[in-house]
């Protein structure tokens, strides 16, 4: 005789006689049945088991990534139709992410003054970032509590200078290389961070924050424009 294996769903649900409960299996037969499920079966069983809050965070997460990949393709698509926009950002060291900045956080037409604005705004926003996540540094010595304090007053001051920078261009008449100038304040003040590292001849604990690296790369496109455009 030839043994068929049935999964205890499909066999309940076929049971042919209704107001007839279904027979108890014996043990031997369950375990049969538990041991013979193709992989496949198996593995929905497990994954319909899971919480469903972890299902739902799951979905989550993978519609917010496809969201934001949407949206950099979308804004990445935008700038590379703007000709004046990319006529633009073309004297910066990566002009395509140049004129993603600016298209993200440009307010008014599109001008060399807006869109250094945008790079200023742009770089606010990850140099804050870096001054939360510099709380949450572990210092495993005197040393690098001091360095961790250093870097903290140093992105304080670049977030000044940004300030300062910003509101020279909203002012009624830019004097040229009034921008510049305070904008070279904060490569300063970025690398102050990175020095006292180099001295204790340690790797900088920032170097693996993402918004330090776009912070410097900001500012340099920021400062490019600048001197560029004589703000």
């Amino acid at each position: 005789m030839t043994a068929h294996v049935v999964s205890l769903p499909r066999f309940f649900n076929h049971f042919p006689f209704k107001g007839v409960q279904a027979p108890a299996l014996a043990p031997s037969i369950l375990t049969t049945i538990g041991t013979t499920l193709p992989k496949q079966e198996t593995l929905v069983s497990s994954q319909s088991h899971q919480p469903t809050s972890i299902l739902a965070s799951s979905e989550s997460q993978q519609s917010s990534a496809f969201a934001k990949r949407s949206s950099r393709k979308k804004v990445a698509s935008a700038a590379k139709s703007n000709p004046e926009l990319t006529k633009i950002c073309s004297v910066t060291k990566d002009p395509a992410f140049c004129a993603r900045t600016a298209l993200t956080y440009l307010k008014g037409i599109i001008n060399p003054a807006n869109v250094v604005k945008a790079e200023i705004e742009a770089c606010t926003i990850q140099a804050t970032k870096v001054v939360q996540k510099i709380a949450s540094v572990p210092t495993s010595s005197s040393g690098i509590a001091n360095a961790i304090n250093d870097c903290k007053s140093s992105y304080e001051s670049i977030l000044d200078s940004l300030k300062t920078a910003k509101e020279a261009i909203d002012g009624p008449n830019v004097v040229p290389g009034t921008v510049t100038t305070r904008l070279s304040a904060t490569i300063s003040d970025f690398d102050t961070c990175d020095e006292g590292f180099v001295e204790m001849k340690v790797p900088s604990p920032l170097q693996k924050f993402r918004a330090r690296t776009l912070v410097r790369k900001l500012i340099d496109s920021s400062l490019v424009l600048g001197n560029k455009y004589s703000l």
